[in-house]
């Protein structure tokens, strides 16, 4: 490889750092694999301790874009974060746990798809996720996980079609693309599937393998099956297992 393009990556490496600003932890810079490409981007990494296995892959092709970690995160495996637009951002709050792996990705370099604008993917304090991936390829809207949430393995957060459907007499456009939020204390069951629009009021309660496709209203619900309906109400939850739980007896279920 001749010298000049040699030098000339190496010019364009320090001029890509040079016009983004990122603030990151010792700890973070060690786990850190990040390629940027473009100008007014930021990243900031609060979390100052990770676990020995933690790996952080960051890419980001635009401009004006942000990704904040917070604080306390705990990785066991892949935190995954790519973003493919402009004026975007990737806002994970504190205590974050990751059992495998998590990755977002908005906007794809793809033939049929492309550069997306004004996406904003949000994910609370205190929210433990297994395996899930959230993604979309369209514009303008957001994608919110709430407070104290619970993901299952093998979830998948999907707010996009992938691909535009039209009405056949009028050709407008059938599949608009609108907010998904899944609101505080929500526990999303193992392999399930939340696609575009869909809303999850607070405490609901995701069964194995169902598939979320529309807006529900009523809070502290068990919904379940595909497309996903309410089974039952008025229903809390909790992380850990008290002691009732773990010993199962009958004479302490309802």
């Amino acid at each position: 490889m001749k010298l000049s393009r040699i030098i000339g990556r190496k010019i364009n490496f320090f001029k890509s750092w040079r016009h983004n600003t990122f603030s990151l932890t010792s700890a973070a810079k060690k786990i850190l694999d990040l390629k940027i490409k473009g100008e007014g981007n930021s990243l900031e990494i609060k979390t100052d301790k990770f676990h020995h296995k933690s790996h952080i892959k960051i890419r980001v092709v635009g401009h004006n874009n942000k990704i904040v970690l917070g604080k306390g995160a705990f990785l066991c495996r892949l935190l995954h974060m790519n973003i493919y637009g402009d004026n975007c951002s990737i806002i994970i709050g504190d205590n974050l746990q990751i059992g495998v792996s998590i990755s977002i990705c908005l906007g794809h370099n793809h033939p049929y798809h492309g550069k997306v604008e004004d996406v904003h993917c949000q994910i609370g304090d205190n929210v433990r996720m297994e395996d899930a991936l959230i993604t979309t390829v369209n514009s303008h809207h957001k994608i919110s996980i709430g407070n104290r949430c619970l993901v299952s393995s093998h979830v998948t957060f999907y707010n996009t079609d992938g691909h535009p459907i039209y009405d056949q007499a009028t050709h407008k456009l059938k599949n608009y693309v609108s907010d998904m939020i899944v609101s505080d204390d929500c526990w999303i069951g193992y392999h399930s599937t939340i696609l575009k629009n869909a809303f999850l009021p607070r405490g609901t309660i995701v069964g194995w393998g169902s598939v979320v496709s529309k807006k529900f209203e009523k809070e502290n619900c068990a919904i379940a099956g595909n497309p996903a309906k309410v089974v039952k109400e008025g229903l809390t939850w909790d992380f850990g297992g008290d002691m009732a739980y773990i010993e199962n007896k009958k004479d302490s279920a309802s």
